[in-house]
């Protein structure tokens, strides 16, 4: 695949510079991740086959959801790989594979990654639609 091709223009690859941080900085890594927004969803499914384990295994996120009943999306997790399944879930609205984090097993998260770097290639790079 032709990274160049998906990244975005003004920013560039550069901006996912805390990842290797994430196990240490979480919930401020999460946040960052989120508020790059979805043109960034390419990079981080290059990135998230990443299997350190979180010092936090609770993440929130808002719910944005049209059909919402809760305000916000809970999720328990163990690895930094869950952590970004769910943000690339919360950013696009896509499923990579489809798995219980608390019950998540080493086959599931490989899983897991495949399926995102799937549907990296079915949409060409553009998850933001």
């Amino acid at each position: 695949m032709d990274a160049t091709a998906s990244r975005p223009p003004d920013q560039g690859y550069s901006k996912l510079h805390f990842i290797p941080e994430f196990a240490k900085n979480q919930d401020e890594s999460l946040a960052k991740l989120e508020a790059l927004g979805c043109k960034y969803a390419p990079y981080i499914i290059m990135h998230m086959d990443d299997r350190r384990v979180l010092p936090s295994h609770l993440i929130t996120f808002e719910n944005l959801g049209a059909n919402n009943f809760e305000g916000a999306r809970h999720y328990g997790v163990e690895l930094v790989v869950d952590a970004l399944d769910a943000l690339l879930n919360q950013m696009t609205g896509l499923i990579g594979y489809n798995y219980d984090y608390g019950r998540a097993t080493t086959e599931s998260r490989t899983q897991a990654v495949k399926g995102w770097e799937e549907i990296l290639k079915k949409y060409h790079g553009n998850l933001c639609g």
